[in-house]
């Protein structure tokens, strides 16, 4: 398994000029090479292998391990004030924005909540992983970016941008934080066994953010949250090669910083 991943990272770097849609079935067979792994549950919206649309087109399907659990997102309004009012797809990166980076669109389907998880104060960063969030967004757009050179070579980062509220954002982000810390010592369920948390420092871009670090059944990924008015955005970044990354700055940084001069 391990030489069908290096096979993937050779095909992703030595396509730079090739379709959309080869980079997109190569970081379909590099999310799943694993077997089962957390990585592919980690990336509910990567896309499929299968997909004739693999780019974000329609007829494009998730990848996500249990698709009969995912649904299609639909824009719903948000519960309070502070809504989002800019056009998500509009603001988010697209291949060519970043230097040593494809991108490639990804369905927004939504996964259903965990399962049970103890202890209940680590809930939280399980319904974040699968990005379950409550309240449900208003919109939700993903892509995919794989870093094709540089220091952050074979690392592939899911970005999610969330249409919701200041209010709801900002309570996010707060549980968020106290559970990284109750959580430390790990947390078990969702199908996982048990998944150790460790915080990292968020990048220092957007309004605030939280970072942290799960490991486990799988390949380990770190997260990224970060809000921008009342965007929730969401990247989650790991390695084929097994090994624990970190979320590429450049990747954060310029998609937070499209995200603002939207909202200025």
């Amino acid at each position: 398994m391990r030489s069908e991943i290096r096979a993937v990272h050779q095909t992703i770097v030595g396509n730079r000029g090739g379709a959309t849609a080869l980079s997109a079935l190569a970081l379909t067979v590099l999310l799943s090479a694993c077997g089962g792994g957390s990585a592919d549950r980690d990336a509910p919206g990567a896309p499929s292998a299968s997909a004739p649309g693999a780019s974000g087109a329609p007829g494009a399907t998730s990848s996500s391990p249990r698709p009969e659990q995912s649904t299609r997102t639909t824009d719903r309004p948000p519960s309070s004030g502070g809504s989002t009012s800019i056009d998500l797809d509009a603001v988010a990166l697209k291949d060519g924005d970043l230097a040593e980076f494809r991108l490639v669109d990804v369905p927004s389907t939504r996964s259903d909540p965990p399962g049970a998880v103890a202890p209940a104060a680590c809930r939280v960063i399980a319904d974040a992983r699968r990005e379950s969030y409550t309240p449900a967004p208003s919109a939700l757009v993903r892509r995919y970016a794989v870093a094709t050179a540089g220091e952050h070579l074979g690392t592939g980062t899911q970005i999610t941008l969330a249409g919701t509220t200041e209010s709801a954002a900002r309570d996010l982000l707060a549980a968020l934080r106290a559970a990284v810390t109750a959580c430390r010592d790990g947390y078990t369920g969702d199908g996982r066994g048990t998944t150790t948390v460790t915080a990292v420092t968020p990048v220092a871009v957007g309004d605030e953010g939280v970072a942290f670090r799960t490991a486990g059944r799988g390949i380990p990924t770190e997260y990224t949250f970060v809000r921008q008015g009342s965007v929730l955005l969401r990247f989650a970044a790991s390695s084929a090669s097994g090994k624990a990354v970190g979320v590429p700055i450049p990747v954060v940084v310029q998609q937070v910083m499209k995200v603002r001069a939207a909202t200025d």
